[in-house]
């Protein structure tokens, strides 16, 4: 149903539901009417759409009622604006929500039916806000916006106004669960306005407005939210083109949420042939070929401390841009000695490349930033250990040597994870992370998952996210080195209820951020520091995010095309190992290039507090296609 209400979305201007659906809803909401709290339970914005879909229907039907449709109208309501829904998820998912809300067939009532309800709320002065203030002026302005491609650009400024700072103030000061004005609806629009600003930039700044959107939204009437003149239905639909959650992981649940029962790789190879058959009934297209991708050269075994453990290296690619360069990324591991390298990617031609370099390669169904976290997750669930990397990074060195070092220098406290960090801020990077297949890793990636899904915030979030569950006391090591500082990391901020989630324990720490696993200096805190021949990995900050995120401009930069110079060069073929050795270093271009991004010989100790978009310049943006 969802895939066919998303074909005929592109069509629907009004919205008219095909036969299919329109059955499909009479069904739930007439003629099983006793099944729609089960269904909710099930696939809650399914119903919701359903639902919508049905009142049209209903409105038609009992054109004459006073209060037409009465009991089905406040079912639709309560699901989606009292249950606490988050209103990107109800406004921006692959259902069709906000189309469904868009029922044309209430003019006519408003229009020809005086004794209706709808007629009613269309006139009311009170619920339109007539003669308070402003608020007439900002309707009418929301009335002419609303038909525009600039709605958006028209409608921030007047939130600016010192009438709104001023009831916001007021909302703040009081804790009300209820409008600071008279003008209920208006408030929420101004409201639903300031969310999606946050949406994109600030999520404690999002939580602060939503908590206060949703309390006052569980109070409005069926007859509000479809009829008013502020058109709240049709303002909402408005809002969910500015962010694309995506839901669609590719795992299933299981594969994802539990421990794969199976015999330990390093164990039991001979048996995983039987394994293999066995899933392939119950079991996604992407976990089967990740199962058959650490059966084949997608692992590797490594000792530490008398343990034998396997070992992959993660990377999830997409977009034309990018996928060109993947059978250099994929060679330039195997020229360090990392032949245990996985390539996840939705893009076909992504796939392609990659079977014709290794067969160590995973199709995906959809582009998402959470497959940051399912990749390592289902890959720790197969008892591998993993090392998940962002795509715009090039390896100087085989990591594999430095992380058994790292996981040895903790002492009794062994890390589960090791995750880079910031140059010039007490923050992570998770563009670079090695996930240990341990249960508490596991069950702290299943609980980041989780909160990530329920709250689908766009890309940046993703580290957000992962910094505030982190926390602040990374594991030390047993003996610092000269001139090394013990590790210092602020944690970001989600929302002021965190606190309370049960977040489960993690022994964690950081891998160098000062010359091993280092960044360039395209952001105002990145950089590296020391001798060049100590990098192990240079991430050169190519994601499509940074353009978004950052207004900083690095001085001095070559503002060369960092794949070009990183793999399209002698660096990109030179093998360290071979009969006649080379370095990348040889290459003066790549030289150069990096050593723009040093900044001295040494990092000092860094505590400032991690980077937040600056939410009075952020626009909402349509979310791009980027690997890592």
């Amino acid at each position: 149903l969802r895939s066919t209400a998303q074909l005929q979305m592109q069509h629907w201007s009004p919205f008219r539901a095909s036969a299919n659906i329109r059955n499909a809803a009479i069904t739930l909401m007439k003629d099983r009417r006793h099944l729609r709290e089960a269904a909710f339970d099930e696939c809650p914005l399914g119903t919701i759409f359903l639902g919508f879909v049905y009142l049209e229907e209903c409105f038609q039907n009992e054109a004459s009622a006073t209060f037409p449709c009465e009991d089905d109208a406040d079912f639709v309501m309560q699901k989606t604006f009292r249950r606490h829904l988050p209103l990107a998820v109800v406004t921006s998912s692959g259902w069709p929500i906000m189309q469904a809300t868009q029922t044309p067939y209430l003019g006519h009532i408003i229009r020809e039916q005086p004794q209706s309800v709808w007629n009613t709320v269309s006139k009311h002065e009170q619920i339109n806000c007539e003669h308070m203030e402003w608020w007439p002026e900002f309707r009418e302005e929301i009335t002419e916006a609303l038909n525009t491609d600039s709605w958006f650009e028209r409608l921030y400024p007047w939130l600016e106004s010192e009438f709104i700072v001023a009831l916001e103030k007021d909302q703040s000061a009081q804790l009300l669960a209820k409008s600071p004005t008279p003008c209920k609806l208006g408030w929420l629009v101004a409201l639903a306005i300031k969310m999606t600003v946050c949406w994109h930039s600030e999520t404690t700044c999002y939580f602060t407005y939503a908590d206060t959107f949703m309390d006052i939204m569980a109070t409005v009437s069926p007859w509000e939210f479809l009829g008013s003149k502020w058109f709240l239905n049709y303002f909402f639909s408005r809002l969910g083109v500015l962010h694309r959650t995506v839901f669609e992981l590719d795992f299933y649940d299981a594969e994802l949420m539990q421990d794969v029962s199976a015999p330990p790789l390093p164990r039991g190879m001979t048996s995983y042939g039987d394994f293999l058959l066995g899933l392939k009934s119950s079991s996604s297209q992407a976990f089967l070929q990740s199962v058959q991708a650490v059966l084949g050269s997608g692992a590797e075994t490594y000792e530490f401390r008398g343990e034998t453990r396997l070992l992959a290296y993660a990377t999830y690619v997409w977009g034309a841009e990018y996928v060109r360069w993947l059978p250099a990324y994929i060679m330039r591991f195997r020229n360090v000695g990392v032949n245990n390298l996985i390539v996840f990617s939705p893009d076909e031609d992504a796939y392609k490349k990659c079977l014709d370099v290794t067969s160590s390669c995973v199709a995906l169904n959809t582009a998402t930033g959470l497959h940051r976290y399912t990749i390592p997750l289902v890959l720790m669930n197969l008892d591998v250990d993993v090392f998940m990397l962002d795509f715009d990074i090039y390896a100087f060195k085989n990591p594999t040597p430095i992380l058994i070092r790292d996981l040895d220098s903790y002492g009794e406290y062994v890390p589960d994870l090791l995750i880079a960090g910031s140059f010039g801020d007490a923050c992570i990077c998770n563009a670079m992370a090695f996930y240990r297949s341990t249960a508490p890793m596991r069950n702290f990636t299943r609980s980041l998952l989780h909160w990530l899904y329920e709250n689908p915030f766009p890309h940046g979030v993703t580290q957000k996210a992962l910094s505030a569950f982190l926390g602040e006391e990374p594991l030390q090591k047993r003996q610092l080195l000269p001139g090394k500082n013990p590790w210092f990391v602020q944690s970001e901020r989600l929302a002021n209820f965190l606190e309370s989630l049960n977040v489960p324990p993690l022994n964690w720490t950081v891998l160098d951020p000062e010359t091993e696993f280092v960044s360039s200096d395209a952001m105002e805190t990145s950089g590296w520091a020391g001798q060049k021949e100590d990098i192990v990995i240079f991430h050169f900050f190519h994601g499509g995010w940074l353009a978004e995120d950052s207004t900083y401009e690095a001085p001095n930069k070559s503002r060369l095309d960092d794949f070009t110079v990183f793999y399209n060069g002698s660096a990109a073929t030179c093998v360290e190992a071979a009969a006649t050795p080379c370095s990348p270093w040889d290459d003066e271009k790549l030289t150069a290039h990096v050593l723009e991004s040093r900044r001295g010989d040494a990092r000092t100790m860094a505590t400032r507090a991690c980077q937040s978009v600056d939410i009075r310049n952020a626009k909402p943006l349509h979310v791009s296609s980027f690997p890592g």
